[in-house]
């Protein structure tokens, strides 16, 4: 190849990588700016005078859908962004598999009942008890690829199958949904790239999940491939990583779980009898979450800063504390320091608008028992609180 070709092939090259970077950011920007512009239009409307409850009911349901959608397009931004910069940091930890998936099974039974579908997991083969890889990386697999299944599924059953063999998990996801044509296939693994373009009005999203799985599951040694789908019948999803089993890990014989098919499903009464002690700042967020908590059952003490809520918890019994990360008088950090210096064993949880991998790790150093970033769904939010209700 003479200098003058490898020149030209340089200059193509790099005028393509432009292109497909101009096209990102433009893609980026109008992803963002659709569901801004709804969220600030709808209040505005509401702003105005003689509208009625029932107009003011319909303008927050589309506020409240855009939000979702403008927050899964940030984090699926940053992630990918992340990946494809070489920055994304894979953790290599012990932890157990059974927990990680009974947890995650119980989150999306919750998802599918909402729904009106079935979710089912099973185990096809013996799956080892502990291995060694990055779990929040595997649960953000899973939960991309089967939220994805249920979100284009509208009835009949959503499945994930989990195998085992040489080091080697892999996930098969299943679902009764709308299907992917050949030609809506090729475009899944593309960037901002959706099989239908009616999808993202329908449903919301920018297509970047899929991309940022694959992503993700080759990272863990592994990868992600669409293997069947049938429009009108379903589709089947297959990742895979590569695990390492330390020398304590034990084989399970048989897991499985299965949600039953629920219209309408509500978070009343979830959290029945459960006492909380919110430690919170912001008057809007004392008011939200105590709303959410109330309505599903659960009793709620408020403390407005660290100092505060770290004498209240240590006067009164309480089954789980929230607790802001970022407070006047006290922070987060140093009051749940304080409480376990003090021997206090009860759950305290992480509230906090910062989702960085960095910001988590700190609060678990602190003593703080589990970790929420803000903004938090209220599903979110009770998923997290059900498992310490008192039996």
């Amino acid at each position: 190849m003479t200098a003058e070709v490898a020149m030209r092939d340089a200059k193509e090259r790099a005028e393509l990588a432009n292109a497909a970077k101009s096209s990102f950011l433009a893609n980026m920007s109008h992803e963002i700016r659709t569901p801004l512009g709804a969220i600030m239009g709808f209040v505005s409307l509401m702003k105005d005078e003689g509208i009625s409850q029932q107009q003011i009911n319909s303008y927050v349901s589309v506020v409240e859908r855009n939000s979702a959608q403008l927050m899964r397009i940030i984090d699926d931004i940053l992630d990918l962004s992340k990946v494809e910069a070489g920055m994304m940091v894979i953790e290599h930890i012990d932890f157990s598999l059974v927990e990680l998936l009974s947890d995650f099974a119980s989150l999306m039974g919750f998802r599918a009942r909402e729904k009106g579908v079935i979710f089912e997991l099973k185990a096809m083969t013996e799956l080892p008890d502990v291995v060694n890889s990055d779990p929040t990386r595997i649960r953000q697999i899973l939960t991309n690829v089967v939220g994805n299944a249920i979100k284009f599924t509208d009835k009949g059953s959503v499945s994930l199958r989990v195998s085992y063999s040489n080091e080697i998990l892999r996930f098969e996801v299943s679902d009764t949904g709308r299907g992917i044509s050949e030609e809506q296939a090729e475009k899944l693994f593309q960037p901002f790239a959706q099989g239908d373009p009616s999808t993202t009005r329908k449903y919301g999203g920018t297509g970047l999940g899929l991309v940022l799985t694959r992503r993700l599951s080759e990272a863990l040694g592994g990868g992600f491939v669409l293997e069947s789908s049938t429009l009108g019948v379903g589709s089947k999803f297959s990742a895979s990583i590569r695990v390492i089993l330390p020398e304590r890990s034990r084989f399970v014989r048989a897991l499985g779980f299965a949600s039953e098919s629920v219209r309408n499903a509500g978070v009343q009464g979830l959290l029945s009898d459960l006492r909380i002690l919110l430690v919170e700042d912001s008057p809007d967020n004392q008011a939200l979450f105590s709303i959410y908590l109330n309505r599903a059952g659960a009793k709620i003490d408020i403390a407005s800063d660290g100092q505060r809520g770290v004498e209240m918890a240590l006067a009164e019994n309480y089954d789980v504390v929230l607790m802001d990360v970022q407070m006047p008088i006290m922070d987060g950090i140093t009051a749940v320091k304080r409480l376990r210096a003090s021997g206090y064993g009860v759950p305290v949880i992480a509230l906090t608008a910062h989702a960085m991998k960095e910001e988590r790790v700190r609060c678990l150093e602190a003593g703080y028992s589990g970790f929420l970033s803000k903004p938090i769904q209220r599903s979110e939010l009770v998923d997290a609180l059900v498992k310490y209700r008192p039996q």
